[in-house]
């Protein structure tokens, strides 16, 4: 049966990286006359969505491969055929989980924990028609019941807030609201697990852009006015991932391939002059390949994480006339991170840095908390 399926699932893995690695890509084209004059959401929506996404994604799929090792004590309470283990094991390397036998008689092979996760990301855009630079701050807060040592259901709650500063407007923007994010996961084999996880959320977003305006005097001048506006907007997202683990002595080193669909839309609004705004429909779907080497010792590890993401369909910025920006649609995401297992409590605290972006830099730093209840 496991040859079976390995056997069937690399041609699914060949046909899936063909279709990453397919020049045949789809874009939303939002053209933009002059940025100036844009509201900011023009060009800031479009090109920090991944940005706004990451964050939620990123502890999700954390948090279930955590669940998946989880630690009771200093010593490994990996089991290899668990995804969150009751018992526990009587070796200090995960090098020796086939050697570890499953719940005792006792263990009804079900558990529930109680997680939060704080993440804070900066982006900076450079490119002088589109330059803005800004923040995000994410607090979350999830539950999940383990079923028969195989299953994992749970679901998270969000709260997100930015704040941007829109150079190419001298303006500004501020978005905030809340998401809820079901997830599940199956543990297929010793080795191989898939995870599900889905987003609704809602958001408001103020604005403003700054304009010259004739200040009739006396003396006659020209003076800064500002043009304000506010609007609401809903996202919603589906991702998966396919993910292998196995350990290698002190080691332990993790592959995945992960999918993600996700659609923004935005209500039309009338700015204060009288501008009106037709409402926008960002999407995008994207393809991750990613691998993780974790080094652990005692009840601690650090690991390096390195993500190749590819946008298939993805949003670009066009000007009217003059230089345009990149609109790139592939970039990394490399990551560090430091892990504590400790009885009950896992505590993860990570930063990444987008790489291979030419108009966009973005940082994160991450800490999550999980307590088994």
């Amino acid at each position: 049966m496991k040859k079976a399926f390995l056997y069937g699932i690399k041609p699914a893995i060949a046909i899936l990286l063909l279709q990453v690695s397919s020049s045949a890509l789809a874009f939303t084209l939002i053209e933009i006359p002059d940025s100036d004059t844009a509201p900011s959401s023009s060009i800031t929506e479009s090109t920090t969505f991944n940005s706004q996404l990451q964050p939620v994604l990123s502890a999700i799929q954390s948090h279930i491969l955590d669940s998946r090792r989880n630690k009771k004590t200093e010593k490994s309470a990996q089991q290899g055929n668990v995804l969150a283990s009751n018992g526990y094991a009587e070796t200090m390397s995960d090098a020796y989980f086939i050697k570890v036998s499953s719940h005792d008689s006792n263990s009804s092979g079900n558990s529930r924990s109680l997680w939060l996760n704080s993440t804070f990301t900066s982006f900076d855009n450079d490119f002088s028609r589109t330059k803005y630079d800004g923040g995000m701050q994410m607090l979350l807060v999830g539950f999940d019941y383990t079923l028969a040592d195989r299953y994992i259901f749970g679901v998270a709650v969000s709260y997100e807030a930015s704040d941007i500063d829109t150079a190419f407007n001298t303006g500004n923007q501020e978005t905030d609201g809340f998401s809820i994010n079901p997830y599940f996961a199956y543990l297929i084999s010793d080795t191989w697990s898939v995870d599900l996880s889905i987003g609704f959320g809602d958001f408001d977003t103020d604005q403003y852009r700054s304009v010259g305006a004739i200040d009739p005097g006396p003396p006659v001048g020209i003076v800064a006015d500002t043009v304000d506006s506010n609007f609401s907007s809903d996202r919603d997202f589906v991702a998966s991932n396919l993910t292998y683990s196995t350990p290698r002595g002190n080691w332990y080193l993790t592959g995945w391939l992960g999918f993600l669909l996700a659609n923004k839309d935005q209500d039309s609004y009338t700015e204060s002059d009288s501008t009106e705004i037709k409402g926008d429909d960002l999407d995008t779907e994207r393809w991750s390949l990613g691998g993780e080497a974790a080094y652990g010792q005692d009840a601690s590890e650090t690991y390096v994480s390195l993500i190749y993401e590819k946008d298939n369909d993805r949003n670009e910025i066009e000007f009217a006339t003059g230089e345009q920006p990149a609109n790139d649609d592939d970039s990394m995401l490399l990551s560090i991170g430091w892990r504590y297992y400790g009885g009950d409590l896992v505590a993860n605290i990570e930063f990444s840095s987008r790489q291979g972006a030419d108009d966009l830099t973005e940082n994160t730093i991450s800490s999550t908390l999980r307590i088994d209840l």
